[in-house]
């Protein structure tokens, strides 16, 4: 569980979230609403899990982890604001 803020710790809404084992299969998913706040529940060991969110105008951001399946753990993410390329039609 944790936050996700941009630069100036405003609460990013709308981000996803996935918690993937470390052979990368998705475990847990979580999108933030507009308190920007996610938990996501997972009770099995994992070693070497990696947290990774995204949002589109935001670059992404990952966190490498080790949970032992009994305590709860915190992290927060403060995402950067990046330009969004739209393609133009011909």
């Amino acid at each position: 569980q944790g936050v996700i803020t941009d630069e100036q710790g405003w609460p990013v809404g709308r981000v996803n979230i996935a918690l993937k084992d470390a052979s990368g299969k998705t475990v847990g998913t979580f999108r933030t609403r507009y308190d920007g706040r996610y938990a996501i529940v997972y009770e099995s060991p994992c070693q070497h899990c990696n947290l990774h969110v995204e949002r589109m105008g935001y670059g992404s951001g990952d966190r490498t982890l080790d949970y032992n399946g009994a305590n709860s753990l915190w992290f927060s993410f403060a995402l950067q604001h990046q330009a969004v390329r739209h393609k133009r039609s011909k």
